[in-house]
């Protein structure tokens, strides 16, 4: 892999970028410590030290800790360094080094292919969100991984023969992996075919070392007996947008039985069911429940249909907001991204994109509470947001370096307005705009 960048990987794993210049008026830099690095096999390049930190910062009195690291440094200085990326992971006496290799494949692509221009920091942070916690799965009553590696490793269709030993299906998997970049190459779009198969989130290779199932059972979906499926009622629901079984996996589970019906719940995601926001999925399986054989009421139908798009911030702001409307709606924006963070978070606190820190608390409501959050460069954001998920609103009151502004909006209705009120610059200001 080409890389221009420095990757440092330590107690707390570090991947940086090469130092900016800094800005016209900025103070100068000054030495905090000087380090030797020695040569180590880490990664390849790879240059290894270590420093001392303060035990408990705030109390000299509780001693130090020994952090070791590892620096990759960068060797293509072609283009220009866009910012430093920190992800962590383990703690003292922990060594993290020795996940090195995983952190370099699944950071380096996002970092420094050349075709990933501009602000990094977004696409980062989606990474680091999506990466790593805990292997507790919680009680296997509510789910069994074992359980599924079986069903998925006997029942699905898979890149390679399950039924050949596992040093078959390595070769086999790896002809359908370049098999596929030659017929598709943006399948995983913007990752290469490769970079989304040595990610954490793929599942591709799960099954390479299952064992072979005995002639008696071989593995291959399930046929019913006879060969048809039986004629019962059945409803398929499919999220629009899920991506683990989609709308045409569904429509084929639906080509199956001759009495199923397949309900598409438009802006939906996997499961749609569970905490089913619109109230929508979770009527259809009910109503289909109680009357398997009766057709989907037209209200349920056109609910389905008119689930609202799902709001996206299609190109993160990076320059400071200058007019008033700017500005509020900058800070709304700010607000807005919480539920976002919220969903991949269960720690009850964050950061900002750019700086800050949010905690929250809550559940259908959640009631958060921001200090300096940065989403737009020079904008810290600080104060209150109040989203009632059940309700579709969000109420924010929020202090800014310019002032302080309140308001609300409907977080779901289509076309739905924002609209803040307060001072700005010691000025009265009410400021309407799309909502976020």
């Amino acid at each position: 892999m080409t890389r221009r960048a420095g990757l440092l990987l330590a107690t707390v794993l570090v991947a940086a970028l090469p130092v900016l210049p800094a800005p016209t008026g900025a103070a100068a830099p000054a030495a905090a410590a000087t380090l030797t690095l020695t040569p180590c096999r880490v990664l390849p390049h790879a240059r290894c030290g270590t420093l001392e930190r303060p035990w408990e910062p705030g109390n000299p009195a509780a001693g130090t800790v020994t952090v070791g690291f590892a620096f990759v440094p960068a060797r293509d200085r072609s283009r220009p360094a866009r910012g430093t990326l920190v992800p962590h992971e383990g703690g003292p006496g922990y060594s993290t080094t020795g996940s090195a290799a995983s952190y370099a494949d699944m950071y380096g692509p996002l970092l420094l292919r050349s075709g990933l221009a501009g602000d990094h920091r977004p696409l980062l942070r989606l990474v680091a969100e999506a990466t790593g916690g805990g292997t507790d799965a919680g009680p296997v009553q509510a789910y069994s991984e074992g359980l599924d590696a079986a069903v998925a490793c006997h029942d699905y269709p898979q890149l390679y023969d399950m039924t050949a030993p596992p040093t078959t299906r390595q070769a086999q998997y790896a002809a359908a992996l370049d098999a596929r970049t030659r017929s598709d190459a943006a399948t995983y779009g913007p990752f290469t075919v490769r970079e989304y198969a040595d990610s954490d989130w793929q599942m591709l290779d799960w099954c390479t070392q299952w064992p072979a199932a005995p002639a008696s059972n071989p593995a291959g979906p399930p046929l019913p007996p006879g060969g048809a499926y039986p004629d019962v009622p059945v409803l398929v629901l499919s999220g629009e947008l899920d991506s683990i079984t989609t709308p045409a996996e569904g429509a084929m589970v639906t080509a199956q039985f001759p009495r199923a019906r397949q309900v598409l719940v438009r802006n939906s995601f996997h499961v749609t069911t569970v905490g089913d926001t619109d109230r929508c999925a979770v009527r259809i399986v009910r109503t289909f429940v109680a009357s398997p054989t009766a057709p989907t009421p037209r209200a349920l139908r056109r609910c389905a249909r008119d689930v609202p798009p799902v709001r996206a911030l299609g190109r993160f702001p990076s320059s400071a907001p200058t007019t008033a409307r700017e500005v509020a709606r900058a800070a709304a924006l700010t607000a807005a991204d919480l539920p976002d963070r919220w969903w991949n978070n269960y720690s009850g606190h964050g950061v900002g994109l750019r700086g800050g820190t949010w905690r929250y608390a809550g559940d259908r409501v959640v009631r958060f509470r921001l200090s300096d959050v940065r989403l737009v460069a020079g904008l810290p954001v600080s104060g209150t947001a109040v989203w009632d998920r059940d309700g579709a609103t969000m109420t924010v009151s929020l202090d800014l370096p310019s002032g302080h502004l309140a308001g609300s909006w409907d977080t779901r209705r289509v076309g739905a307005r924002a609209v803040l009120t307060g001072t700005l610059r010691g000025h009265p200001v009410r400021v309407a705009f799309l909502a976020p």
